[in-house]
């Protein structure tokens, strides 16, 4: 990411790709109007296909550009990919020598036949003499891939006034100084730009807040409850168990045992004064008076 930002920056990089614009105003048609679908059909590069039989397969389409396309030779022509652009997707097309059968067709499957048994010594189905030649891809809704002649470019120049771009305007976005300077004279501005932004994603945070608290406090408590009975659960089954029966058993008789040994202890307590108080009592019936 940084590689292509310092790219980006790059003061020899963006000279050239201000010469391509310069050498091909198509670049920047495209640019102003988003896409090379979306231009007027004056100035589209391809607006035409032609459709020719193929045996037992689909029907080779062959684009017929309005433009050069950069790499196709006078013997070659752009055909569609069979099958490409099955469930809405965009539809690809590939260089493809003239004259050469369909890809998906009975002929271009006989004639590969034909190429793999001999070795690639012959080549009817036009891909070339290597193994494994597969046609090659090309992207026209690249409009760098187009060459225009000098009355196509004053074509697109006149199409790129009518859409309000002047090309020898420079973007001031493209020089350090002129993005701080912009900066300085709307400082206020973008000021006042970034604290409506943070008042605002601040109350929608409180609002949020607010909206799901009750919600959370819900779930907390259930938490909780779900907890205690839990635990009440958990203790009542502890005390259900053999193990516990026998400890409260044990308990209840080492009670029992203590409270019969307090009440022996008491009788003898008892015992031991009334034996003290007839011994008393004895020796006071044996003093004499006078």
């Amino acid at each position: 990411m940084a590689e292509r930002k310092s790219n980006a920056d790059n003061k020899e990089i963006k000279s050239k790709l201000k010469e391509v614009e310069a050498e091909n105003p198509f670049v920047r048609l495209e640019k102003a109007y988003g896409g090379i679908s979306k231009l007027p059909d004056s100035v589209k590069p391809i607006n035409r296909f032609a459709k020719t039989g193929s045996l037992l397969g689909s029907p080779i389409e062959t684009a017929i550009p309005n433009y050069k396309i950069k790499g196709v030779g006078a013997d070659e022509e752009v055909r569609k990919l069979p099958g490409s652009d099955a469930f809405g997707k965009d539809a690809k097309f590939y260089i493809s020598k003239k004259g050469a059968p369909g890809l998906d067709s009975l002929t271009g499957t006989l004639a590969s036949l034909v190429d793999t048994v001999t070795f690639q010594k012959t080549d009817l189905d036009k891909l070339g003499k290597k193994f494994n030649a597969r046609p090659e891809l090309i992207d026209l809704t690249d409009s760098k891939n187009y060459e225009l002649s000098e009355i196509e470019k004053n074509i697109v120049k006149r199409e790129l006034e009518t859409a309000g771009i002047d090309e020898t305007k420079d973007d001031p976005f493209d020089d350090d100084e002129k993005r701080l300077d912009f900066i300085e004279r709307n400082a206020d501005r973008i000021n006042k730009l970034y604290r409506d932004r943070g008042r605002s994603a601040a109350i929608d945070s409180q609002l949020q807040y607010m909206a799901m608290e009750p919600v959370r406090q819900a779930f907390a408590n259930r938490a909780a409850e779900s907890a205690a009975q839990r635990g009440l659960r958990i203790r009542a089954a502890k005390e259900a168990m053999p193990s516990n029966i026998q400890n409260i058993m044990l308990s209840k008789q080492a009670q029992a045992a203590t409270a019969s040994s307090a009440e022996a202890e008491r009788a003898r307590a008892a015992a031991d004064q009334q034996d003290a108080a007839s011994r008393f009592a004895s020796l006071g019936m044996q003093r004499r008076f006078g």
